[in-house]
């Protein structure tokens, strides 16, 4: 119970990376043209998370304010191209709706890998959604529009579609922003719409920084799996009075035990530990592998020395 007298008697992990949390000051230079960017990627993160899960009505009205804000104004352009995509997007909703209204009772759905027998469609204030009885059961069971895979959305809307540019782009676009969408087929209807002139290439470099970051974190939590900083460390921050100490591992996957706290790798022999409210300690190992040395943003020192290995 050593370690939990540790953490309780002194600050907690939190409050002690937080006391070395240094902010950047007024001498801090910043890129006014990175500024604007960096908030027009800020819109983009938020809209993308809800076309994850087709809330389209909340998105258009994300981006449309973002239109009327001055300081988007380098990407108006931009965002009036996401808001026509959006609501190409709505479209292709409603044409989900339209055909799933139409179903008529004992017609057959399949999603995911189990086919169902459609009993109703239902529209209230509730939302849209459907009743419906699987082949080896007897009950019913009720299914939102929104939460259909997205197999069944293209299924549904398939009788409406056409090999148009304008239709390739819509379903491009849906399989590329959706929740478990096949972005391989994004990519491929994207690619046919581009062929008949439409630009798409918005679209392909989402899609491309999308599996660039998986394969990036595939990679990192491949790395971090085997990494020779796992383990049990006395780490000791500050010195003289100020000086706090406590026992930290570190746990594959760029994870610690102390909660949110992670670490990553930064170079071959350079780590970064992060408290989860955005304090960070740069750290480097020592050749033998049994120390690591390093300063808090705010030049406080940090040193940490191996207590135990992680067991193989």
């Amino acid at each position: 119970m050593e370690h939990r007298r540790t953490l309780h008697t002194g600050f907690s992990w939190a409050l002690l990376f937080l006391s070395g949390l240094c902010i950047a000051g007024p001498g801090t230079a910043y890129s006014e043209d990175a500024d604007k960017s960096e908030a027009y990627q800020g819109v983009w993160q938020q809209v993308a998370q809800l076309l994850e899960v087709r809330e389209y009505a909340s998105a258009l009205e994300l981006v449309t304010d973002a239109e009327n804000e001055s300081g988007l104004a380098p990407f108006r352009d931009r965002l009036q191209t996401d808001r026509k995509d959006i609501e190409a997007l709505q479209h292709l909703a409603s044409l989900v709706k339209e055909q799933a209204a139409k179903l008529k009772a004992g017609e057959s759905l399949k999603i995911g890998a189990t086919e169902y027998k459609v009993v109703k469609f239902i529209s209230d204030t509730q939302g849209d959604r459907l009743v419906l009885k699987s082949a080896n059961s007897s009950t019913e069971s009720e299914k939102a529009l929104a939460a259909l895979d997205p197999k069944a959305w293209i299924a549904l809307a398939q009788p409406r579609l056409t090999t148009s540019a304008e239709d390739r782009y819509i379903l491009g676009m849906f399989q590329a922003s959706v929740e478990h969408g096949d972005r391989k087929a994004a990519r491929q209807a994207l690619n046919l719409a581009a062929s008949d002139g439409a630009t798409v290439t918005h679209w392909t470099a989402r899609i491309d920084a999308e599996v660039q970051a998986q394969e990036d974190e595939r990679l990192a939590k491949k790395a971090q799996a085997f990494d020779r900083i796992l383990g049990t460390w006395r780490m000791v921050i500050g010195e003289g009075k100020g000086e706090r100490r406590m026992n930290i591992t570190f746990l594959p996957r760029g994870k610690t035990d102390q909660r949110t706290s992670t670490w990553r790798k930064s170079g071959e022999n350079d780590y970064v530990l992060s408290s989860g409210k955005g304090a960070t300690a740069r750290l480097s190992m020592g050749p033998k592998g049994e120390a690591l040395k390093g300063k808090m943003a705010n030049g406080a020192p940090v040193h940490l020395q191996r207590q135990a290995k992680a067991k193989r």
